[in-house]
């Protein structure tokens, strides 16, 4: 069965939306509501808010918004289902069976097969198959305890190891299908292994479960890194690998590293707070992950351009989320695994302790580009490092390497310091003017659309949008709009709430947009969001119902008298051409 209207409603009741997000993000009350930054795009001055009174956030940045399941949905990256389970636990309530046709049970299934599929790689690097496997863990200096922590195994050359060893223990073809484990072609039947001949490493998530692999060439055939595909248990770019072992370190921080070797290698020197993202690029998702349990970040990419251009991109987004960035330079190495070999963890410990701050390190990359002896060099020198510097937050930060800048550029330090100041107010001056704006836009009387949620009337839309904000704040508003239908709306998306709210009017449960996210998607919940958090001006409830409703109907009745007219029409023609077709026309 679904999960009854009843428990939805209780669970909501039970959970303050406040104190759920606190446990995320850090609020700060502001009048009626509270504000933080969003932890779902990085932004330095906060438009994330949550309305206690009316249960729900939103962001006036990103857009994101919704109720306080909604929230979790996002901020866990997990499904509807999920989200009521969790925070059903939270609040002390037995959460019922469920019947999700049957999604949670295939979904178990590919953990199952994943859980399945690591042991059998890990088993087959034991075996005469793997012996090349294991000379090369043994030449990348991995010791038998560090390959079984990790579970480390190896996928053999093969084209359907993988296949007939979980066909074996009962597994599907669609299942290996949907855990990306095999791939569908014209080699071997045209069903064979995604992973041949490669190192391989299981990608465990914060709940101790296999969601997904990533395997390392040995015969320098095909990429030399490769993982499986988005499923319905894994998204690479909500996913840190090893981050199950860095939550448990004793520091709150996080080492950020290029490649599965690296962060392995890390973990056995001592490094245990070591991660690395999945094959893409640091995402802003990844990075609020991180926050959770980190308030520092070092960063250990590759010292090539590429990853110099990648501790770049991080750094931004890092800083976004409030964490304080480190870089460590790998001088005399091209990874920290390397460098480990190299030098020894010792070495990498003492590099560690002397990193420099993400704004030394922006400093000394852009000095490299100019030749300090030449004036007209310096001077472009401290033009790009004042617009870095005008960007910190802090007046203090900015005044301390503004010195530092200085020194580089070989000139007073007061010069540097003063143009910093200028550069600094005239962004402040501009950011001013962006968060008036951005402030003043809800008080806008229509929400804006967006690629999933279009309006083809925007007349009774308006109408719409008010009487949905109404009804969600007046208890007694649904009483006394009961005449409409869900068709009489021009707008899916508000004829489909507008019907939830009846059901739950109906129910005698109380009409409000908690609990509705099973039913409406991301997007949607935002939109929605967006028209609640809209300020609207609330007189005679019964009066305002009575015109957003008559002005509902009064659409629906002109529309569906276009329809008809057009209806007709179309029938006269086709008896016309039908008549004609059968010589029936005049000579």
């Amino acid at each position: 069965m679904q999960i009854p209207d009843s428990f939805i409603s209780e669970l909501v009741l039970r959970t303050d939306i406040v104190d759920t997000v606190s446990q995320y993000m850090d609020l700060k009350r502001r009048g009626s509501s509270y504000k933080g930054l969003c932890p779902f795009h990085g932004e330095k001055t906060p438009s994330f808010t949550v309305s206690a009174e009316k249960q729900l956030f939103h962001c006036f940045g990103c857009g994101a918004g919704g109720d306080v399941i909604s929230f979790v949905m996002r901020a866990e990256s997990i499904d509807f289902i999920e989200a009521v389970k969790l925070l059903a636990g939270r609040a002390g309530m037995q959460a019922p069976e469920i019947d999700d046709g049957g999604a949670s049970a295939a979904k178990g299934r590919v953990l199952e097969l994943n859980r399945a599929a690591a042991r059998w790689f890990h088993e087959c690097l034991k075996t005469d198959t793997g012996a090349n496997a294991r000379k090369y863990v043994i030449e990348r200096g991995l010791d038998p305890r560090t390959v079984k922590r990790f579970g480390i195994g190896y996928a053999p050359a093969g084209w359907d190891g993988v296949i007939k060893a979980m066909s074996a223990l009962g597994f599907t073809k669609q299942e290996l299908l949907d855990a990306g484990l095999a791939l569908t072609g014209s080699k071997k039947d045209g069903f064979y292994d995604r992973f041949r001949n490669r190192l391989m490493f299981p990608i465990i998530d914060l709940r101790e479960q296999v969601i997904a692999f990533g395997g390392r060439a040995l015969d320098g055939s095909g990429a030399k890194y490769l993982n499986s595909p988005e499923t319905m248990v894994f998204s690479k770019s909500r996913n840190l690998y090893a981050l199950n072992f860095a939550k448990k370190s004793k520091r709150r921080a996080v080492l950020l590293a290029e490649g599965y070797m690296d962060v392995v290698s890390l973990h056995q020197a001592g490094v245990d707070f070591a991660v690395a993202s999945l094959g893409t690029a640091l995402t802003e998702t990844q990075a609020a992950l991180i926050k959770k349990y980190a308030d520092k970040v070092y960063l250990a990419y590759d010292s090539d351009s590429a990853g110099r251009t990648a501790a770049e991109r991080a750094i931004g987004i890092l800083a976004k989320h409030d964490l304080s960035v480190r870089v460590i330079r790998l001088d005399g190495a091209k990874d920290p695994d390397e460098y480990i070999r190299r030098f020894g963890p010792d070495a990498f410990e003492k590099a560690l302790e002397a990193c420099e701050s993400h704004i030394e390190y922006k400093l000394t990359d852009i000095a490299a580009k100019f030749d300090m002896k030449e004036a007209e060099q310096r001077l472009s020198y401290i033009k790009e490092a004042v617009a870095v510097l005008a960007g910190l937050d802090s007046l203090a930060e900015a005044s301390v390497y503004s010195a530092k800048a200085a020194e580089i550029a070989g000139v007073d330090a007061n010069v540097v310091d003063i143009e910093v100041k200028r550069e600094r107010a005239l962004l402040l001056r501009n950011e001013d003017k962006k968060t008036r704006r951005r402030e003043l836009s809800p008080v806008k009387n229509f929400s804006p659309q967006t690629r999933e949620v279009k309006y083809s009337d925007f007349r009774s839309a308006r109408a719409e949008e008010e009487l949905i904000a109404l009804i969600s704040s007046e208890p007694s508003a649904m009483a006394q709009a009961e005449d409409l239908e869900q068709g009489d709306f021009t707008s899916d998306l508000l004829g489909r709430l507008y019907s939830s709210f009846q059901r739950q009017y109906e129910l005698g449960l109380p009409v409000t947009l908690g609990g509705l996210a099973g039913e409406f998607s991301a997007s949607e919940m935002s939109h929605i969001s967006a028209i609640l958090s809209r300020p609207h001006n609330i007189g005679n409830v019964a009066d305002q119902i009575r015109q957003y409703t008559e002005a509902i109907k009064l659409e629906s009745t002109m529309r569906n008298a276009r329809q008809s007219d057009t209806d007709e029409s179309v029938q006269l023609i086709t008896e016309e051409m039908s008549r004609k077709k059968g010589g029936g026309g005049t000579q």
